[in-house]
């Protein structure tokens, strides 16, 4: 299958992109984040007014207090079952233990939810219950791309563009009566990320790890990353 690009980004699959280089996609004090693809209904609507900023060519700050965004992208049965996320954020001082930064709660509560413990990557399962951890840290002090894909029960974690986690999870990943939220996640438990978000894009296909590395290599050069 041929992979279409945007920017050199992977657009084959590719339902919602927030990106806050895109100046046009927001207006600083209001409360919605566009997507900035032209031919999706998907946008993001935040909890209080944007607080935008330059750093990195521009970002969001989530600011950890009551700070969040509800998007309107509801995953969708069998889509849900063969996703990818990934975040472009950098914290902006001292993370909490589980501070949310993406996720949904799923039918029977089986869904996704991503963010950091307090610099371990950290990865819910279902209803609090089961939990995965990453021996790899952050960075705190620089952009992390954070990728996360689900396919078949195996969920396949990226840091950088590198390949840190694969797991196994022992049900499928559902379908959401429950949006995907930015800087939190909606299962229970987890505190609002005190973050800069730069990007958000997820997909209702499961990347590659090529397809990975392309996204990872046309963001690098804006994060000052090798």
């Amino acid at each position: 299958m041929a992979v279409l690009t945007r920017n050199n980004i992977v657009t084959n699959g590719l339902v919602l992109c927030l990106d806050a280089a895109n100046r046009q996609s927001y207006i600083s004090g209001s409360t919605i984040w566009k997507n900035t693809l032209s031919n999706s209904p998907y946008s993001c609507s935040i909890l209080g007014p944007l607080q935008t900023n330059t750093l990195n060519g521009g970002s969001i700050l989530f600011s950890g207090s009551t700070s969040y965004g509800d998007t309107n992208y509801y995953p969708q049965a069998p889509s849900a079952s063969a996703s990818t996320y990934e975040i472009s954020f950098k914290p902006n001082g001292a993370i909490n233990d589980y501070s949310g930064l993406l996720g949904y709660t799923g039918y029977n509560s089986y869904g996704v939810s991503l963010g950091l413990f307090p610099n371990y990557i950290v990865s819910q399962g279902y209803s609090g219950s089961t939990a995965f951890f990453s021996s790899i840290t952050i960075n705190p002090n620089i952009t992390n791309v954070l990728t996360a894909v689900y396919e078949n029960r195996i969920n396949t974690y990226y840091l950088n563009g590198i390949l840190i986690l694969r797991d196994t999870y022992a049900f499928d990943v559902q379908y959401s009566p429950t949006p995907v939220r930015v800087g939190n996640q909606t299962q229970g438990g987890w505190s609002n990320a005190n973050t800069y978000i730069f990007n958000v894009k997820l997909y209702n296909r499961a990347l590659s790890q090529a397809e990975v590395l392309q996204n990872y290599n046309a963001a690098k050069t804006r994060f000052g990353l090798t």
